[in-house]
């Protein structure tokens, strides 16, 4: 007999599954529902790179192109959600290396 394990919130689960079958509505719906968005895109990025690499055979064509096509989709789609944070990003980054360049490494 199979363990049967309770997801109180199956959205990332739903997620994984919508891509791994090429869902692309529904992993649209269950991404926008997961907890963790970024590396739910990451992941789904990863998944359909992979999959059209292994769809990539001349019978499959259409396929590895959908697939490629979704994991450019994916992928424009973690650029927005990292731009508001390459602004603040480069500010830390600045700051951080004034105060340390500031700091001799030599003395204590």
């Amino acid at each position: 007999m199979y363990a049967v394990e309770v997801v109180n919130k199956p959205e990332r689960e739903l997620f994984v599954w919508a891509v791994f079958f090429n869902r692309m509505s529904l992993a649209k719906y269950f991404w926008e529902r997961c907890p963790d968005q970024i590396g739910s895109a990451l992941v789904a990025n990863l998944m359909f790179k992979s999959m059209a690499k292994e769809a990539n055979s001349p019978g499959k064509r259409y396929l590895a192109d959908e697939l490629r096509d979704n994991a450019e989709l994916v992928g424009n789609t973690l650029m927005t959600l990292f731009y508001p944070f390459l602004h603040i990003c480069n500010a830390n980054l600045a700051f951080t290396i004034r105060r340390l360049g500031q700091s001799c490494l030599a003395g204590h």
